[in-house]
């Protein structure tokens, strides 16, 4: 009997192991399997690309002389951008490839050009805002500048035409006497926009006890409007200035104009001190064609005290130059470091943080004096230039093969020379199909002559681009202009069914 116990218990286990079996393996069937019956394919960790079928660029004010002409320059990575109709009877509808529209306050103006760069001159009047929309495939890689012509036959001024952000950085210009920056902020929506300015200052790399932020002052911009604010007025007689600009409601373009003051600023030169990447533990400052001997760098930490190292790298090597290896930014402070060797030449610069919270910096380029025939640059009975044009973080370009960096022209602003820095690995940049190599750690100048584009293969890397040369020359960082976008993938679920 006592066999047949164990007889019957052990069948009793095969049984229950077998339903257990047969059971995970319906399972996983129904759970893993998807219903077409192959075997499943793994999830994908990225999202799929899609093409980019709107995007808004907003320009900032440059505050021209009035009634003066302002020109836009717009470029798409895309298709064309008419309307292509066929002809009568042809028994197709109309193809529409998209559409770039300009508006310049309340008047908006169609942009009917095609797959290559055209250029729009509209004239406006200093207060009026400028923004470049598009849809359609034309919206692809959309890219724009925008150039004001300088008073009293001095140079133009141009700045890029940048994607809404909710936050500007504008570091540089002092407050001194003579000097007298303005803050702009420009609304080209139909709706109020509101902003907070903080603005950071210090007496420079001789103080040496930690200071808080400067003034904190919220400002409304009324629709399809400009507001200036003096930058004197929140911290004056400063050595070097950082405006943080927080947009709370509505979309703005923010800029830093700097300029003379006294009897000069009416009618003084200006020059733009554009938003660049905000505060990091490493910035890449990319550097110019007239090379960055004698160059000021400013730098703050808004945050907490930091030391930093700062490096140069060169078209011959990457080295931290003499008393750059170990210097300390005080809490909330601005410092302006010592100048750049006057030898340096073609160079970028790389900011690291040793220890402490992230910094913001920019370097000032020095302004060359004027030459014979430059009018509006030392010339007697006019307004003297700036001493610096300032320069800030440079955002990364990265290898991606849906994006293209477009430059801007050089008609009316002479030539153009690029400076190319490949910080960590060797790029190889394409200008409308002509390679240009970059090695690892260095700078190189080159002229990109008629090229409209560039693409890159290995980085990252960070351009500046040159346009004009002396004292009427402007420095544009350059960013890719996206041609997609990433959707999130989506899977298929066989346990939806079975859910209620």
């Amino acid at each position: 009997m006592t066999g047949r116990i164990r007889l019957l218990r052990r069948a009793a286990s095969v049984v229950v192991g077998g339903t257990l079996a047969l059971v995970a393996v319906w399972c996983v069937a129904v759970f893993i399997e998807p219903t077409d019956g192959r075997r499943p394919r793994p999830v994908p960790a990225a999202g799929f690309p899609m093409p980019i079928t709107s995007a808004t660029l907003l320009c900032p004010d440059l505050r021209p002389p009035a009634g003066s002409a302002v020109t836009v320059d717009v470029a798409t990575a895309g298709g064309g951008v008419s309307a292509t109709v066929p002809a009568p009877g042809s028994g197709r509808g109309p193809v529409l490839d998209g559409q770039v529209q300009l508006s310049a306050g309340d008047k908006v103006r169609n942009l009917h050009s095609g797959p290559v760069r055209r250029r729009a001159s509209v004239q406006v009047s200093g207060g009026e805002p400028l923004a470049v929309r598009a849809s359609g495939p034309a919206a692809a890689g959309l890219s724009a500048t925008v150039t004001a012509p300088g008073a009293g036959g001095r140079a133009s001024v141009i700045a890029r035409c940048d994607r809404p952000r909710s936050e500007f950085w504008l570091v540089g210009p002092a407050t001194v006497a003579g000097r007298d920056p303005l803050v702009v902020l420009t609304n080209p929506e139909a709706t109020p926009a509101r902003a907070q300015i903080t603005v950071f200052a210090d007496g420079g790399a001789d103080s040496g006890a930690d200071s808080g932020a400067g003034a904190t002052t919220g400002v409304v911009v009324p629709p399809r409007a400009s507001v200036t604010r003096r930058l004197a007025t929140w911290v004056p007689d400063a050595d070097a200035t950082v405006v943080r600009v927080q947009v709370r409601d509505g979309r703005l373009a923010a800029l830093v104009l700097d300029r003379a003051g006294g009897p000069f600023a009416r009618d003084s030169t200006v020059v733009p001190v554009v938003a660049g990447a905000g505060p990091a533990g490493s910035l890449l400052l990319a550097g110019a064609a007239t090379g960055v001997g004698d160059a000021r760098v400013v730098v703050a930490a808004p945050e907490a005290a930091a030391v930093i190292r700062l490096d140069l790298l060169t078209p011959s090597a990457s080295y931290i130059p003499v008393g750059f290896a170990d210097l300390r930014v005080p809490r909330g402070g601005v410092i302006r470091l010592p100048a750049l060797p006057g030898g340096a030449g073609v160079a970028a610069l790389r900011l690291t943080v040793r220890s402490g919270g992230p910094v913001i910096a920019a370097l000032g380029l020095p302004m060359p004096a004027a030459g014979p025939g430059q009018a509006g640059f030392g010339q007697p009975g006019l307004a003297p230039a700036p001493g610096y044009r300032w320069v800030g973080p440079a955002d990364v370009i990265h290898p991606v093969s849906t994006a293209a960096t477009l430059l801007p022209p050089a008609t009316g602003q002479g030539v153009r020379t690029l400076v190319l820095t490949a910080p960590d690995t060797a790029v190889t940049v394409w200008f409308d199909g002509t390679p240009v190599a970059v090695p690892a750690g260095r700078t190189v100048a080159v002229g990109p002559g008629n090229a409209t584009r560039m693409v890159t293969q290995g980085g990252p890397l960070v351009a500046a681009l040159t346009v004009g040369s002396g004292a009427g020359s402007s420095v544009l960082t350059l960013s890719s202009a996206p041609r997609t976008v990433s959707a999130p993938a989506l899977v298929h679920d066989p346990r939806a069914a079975f859910r209620r």
